[in-house]
């Protein structure tokens, strides 16, 4: 059983970063009395959308949590196609294949990447001062939903820091389509692999001279993917703003 803040219950709930929440300051404690267990049992063939919906219930349920959305903007990245044109190879997606089980991987390939089953997938690993990237029949905008955790890590954030702002970036291709493709660029504080017991280590870190890899993920971008990271201003970013909410829940 894991106490959460009520922080961590309203992220896992609508699926948005900490600095995507606004509300009363004791909302942000992990400790001490407004910490919460929660105790329940779902169907293993639970949705990840079902499972946000259930705890939105919850939380509106027992803890009077009333929550409005609106549009920020924060200085951030545009992503935009490089000169040269994208190398990303367009995808069919595959509407009967299943998200890939992170729990039971297979191992790694002999270039350090995870044979990807049929369908939709998104894989993201570290190890040896490498970040690992592979996409297969997903839009861009998944790719770019995670990227701002990547380019924090890639300029040297710690991969085990959830709680820091994290890049923005917003999606300016224009492309539409699914797509697969791999991408690996270096992060100087990724030392471990996460292996989860079966699979094997991934292959030493890339030399920042080497056909399509880099020191960083912006260089990696537009070597192996056609792609490039640019400042922007303004990026407009979706939060959620906590009119109420109540310290102690309503009894069981």
């Amino acid at each position: 059983m894991i106490a959460w803040g009520m922080f961590w219950l309203i992220m896992k709930a609508y699926d948005v970063e900490i600095d995507q929440i606004v509300g009363p300051p004791w909302i942000m404690e992990n400790s001490g009395p407004n910490v919460y267990q929660i105790d329940a049992t779902m169907s293993p063939r639970t949705t990840k959308a079902q499972y946000q919906l259930m705890l939105q219930q919850l939380l509106q349920e027992r803890f009077g949590l009333r929550i409005h959305r609106e549009k920020r903007n924060f200085p951030g990245y545009e992503l935009v196609i490089a000169e040269g044109g994208p190398k990303l190879k367009e995808s069919t997606p595959d509407p009967n294949a299943v998200e890939l089980d992170g729990a039971h991987l297979p191992k790694r390939d002999a270039a350090g990447l995870v044979p990807l089953p049929k369908g939709p997938q998104l894989l993201t690993s570290l190890g040896w001062g490498v970040i690992t990237v592979q996409v297969q029949q997903k839009p861009l905008s998944d790719f770019v939903r995670d990227m701002g955790r990547m380019i924090n890590q890639s300029m040297g954030e710690d991969p085990n820091d959830f709680l820091s702002p994290k890049a923005r970036v917003v999606d300016r291709t224009g492309l539409s389509g699914t797509y697969d493709f791999n991408l690996r660029f270096s992060c100087e504080l990724c030392q471990f692999a996460a292996t989860n017991g079966n699979v094997a280590p991934p292959p030493p870190p890339l030399p920042a001279d080497s056909p399509g890899g880099g020191p960083s993920i912006f260089v990696a971008l537009q070597k192996q993917l056609g792609l490039k990271l640019v400042k922007a201003k303004d990026v407009p970013v979706d939060m959620i703003v906590v009119d109420r909410v109540e310290k102690a829940p309503t009894a069981n």
